[in-house]
């Protein structure tokens, strides 16, 4: 062991320290100097992560020294400065989470700038939209950058980046294809004992499940005290399992669904995957983002599913945010053949923007922990087994309500 860093904590409980060795570090920088990550000699690199995180120590620090860059340290990383920092120190390479890259089209500090200075934006550690993606890649070229976003996968367990989307692999919401040297498998998720490969069978279009993990830059196991506790293994290799849902498609490129840890089980016994429900409420024109969470329903006793959503447009009235939640009910989940009843949320809470946490992700714990305000627009369901009889939409229970059969 060369290095102990620590997760994000957004997966569990807590950050969990992560182990890593020399063999790993020296496997980690050989795959991405191949796969054309991180910046070329000379260039300078601002990585939103920093050396205590290892996405920041190895795919920023040590590749930057590596290829003979250099980095740009900033103490703290806030949204709505990020341009500030481009137009500051004009780096050639930017890494960090989508919400800092889709803020800066709208920064003020940018309107009139020169990016062609910027030579590569990589993004990982959560999703963004196609729309937003090319809403990016439109600004930079008008600003002056040959730069296209691309993505990654990756965990604090290997070092960090273990897939790379970039050139014909560059799809649409994809995390690319595994590195160099670098084996992703997909698994049954339903059986966590030990690693059951799924395998495209003839006709399928993708494969679903967990996406598993074998590399050299991959730690040897789970640090638990003072001892290491080893990955599964197959054929021989150690796998670490991502906790990623997602699935492969006929080119080899991988796509993340959720995380396996986001599930959860409605007061019906009813498996609740969010991303099932997120994308076609996405769909929607009025939605910019989704985002399904638990929360304890006091009517009923039970756990029920509330969506928080970001609207297009921040000014609608009380009204259209009903009729908004209502066309999102009628012919996104019920008209939609793949989806059923019980995956309507209960609520929906309409919000300016989705909390953060310090890595610039969404903040999932945040969103669980936040209390009910009465502000939310309820969905009461009258069903049976047959047909859905009645449905009511209605913001605050004195409100006006709206009933359809």
């Amino acid at each position: 062991i060369n290095y102990i860093g620590h997760t994000s904590g957004t997966s569990g409980a807590r950050p969990k320290p992560i182990a890593l060795s020399n063999k790993n570090a020296i496997a980690s920088i050989i795959q991405c100097e191949v796969a054309g990550v991180g910046p070329k000699e000379g260039e300078a690199s601002l990585h939103i992560l920093p050396g205590f995180a290892p996405f920041g120590r190895y795919n920023n620090d040590i590749q930057s020294y590596y290829n003979k860059g250099s980095n740009i340290h900033v103490p703290e990383f806030v949204l709505g400065e990020f341009g500030y920092l481009l137009k500051k120190y004009k780096p050639n390479t930017i890494m960090t989470p989508p919400s800092f890259l889709t803020s800066l089209p709208d920064c003020k500090y940018l309107k009139n700038e020169d990016l062609s200075y910027l030579n590569k934006v990589i993004y990982g550690g959560d999703a963004m939209t196609y729309e937003d993606e090319e809403r990016l890649n439109n600004w930079l070229k008008t600003h002056g950058s040959r730069a296209e976003v691309e993505k990654g996968h990756g965990m604090s367990e290997y070092c960090g980046c273990g897939s790379y989307a970039k050139d014909e692999y560059n799809k649409p919401n994809t995390i690319g294809i595994p590195a160099p040297k670098t084996i992703y498998t997909i698994v049954d998720p339903d059986i966590e004992d030990k690693l059951v490969p799924l395998k495209l069978e003839e006709g399928m279009e993708k494969l679903y499940g967990e996406i598993a993990v074998s590399a050299d830059h991959v730690t040897e196991g789970k640090l638990h005290e003072e001892t290491i506790v080893p990955h599964q293994e197959l054929d021989g290799k150690s796998y670490i399992r991502t906790k990623d849902i997602g699935y492969m498609d006929k080119d080899g490129c991988f796509f993340i669904d959720e995380r396996k840890s986001r599930s959860f089980a409605r007061i019906d016994g009813f498996k609740v995957k969010p991303s099932e429900i997120e994308k076609p409420i996405e769909d929607n024109p009025n939605v910019k983002y989704a985002r399904i969470v638990p929360y304890f329903d006091e009517d009923i006793k039970g756990i029920m599913p509330i969506c928080h959503i970001v609207l297009e447009e921040n000014d609608l009235t009380e009204e259209e945010q009903i009729e908004v939640v209502e066309d999102i009910v009628y012919n996104n989940i019920i008209a939609n053949p793949n989806m059923n009843s019980r995956q309507i949320p209960s609520k929906f809470k309409i919000r300016k923007s989705m909390p953060l946490n310090k890595g610039g992700k969404v903040d999932f714990k945040s969103l669980e922990k936040e209390e009910l305000t009465g502000d939310e627009i309820n969905i009461l369901l009258d069903e049976t087994n047959v047909a859905i009889n009645n449905i009511e939409i209605y913001k605050k229970k004195k409100g006006k309500s709206k009933i359809r059969k």
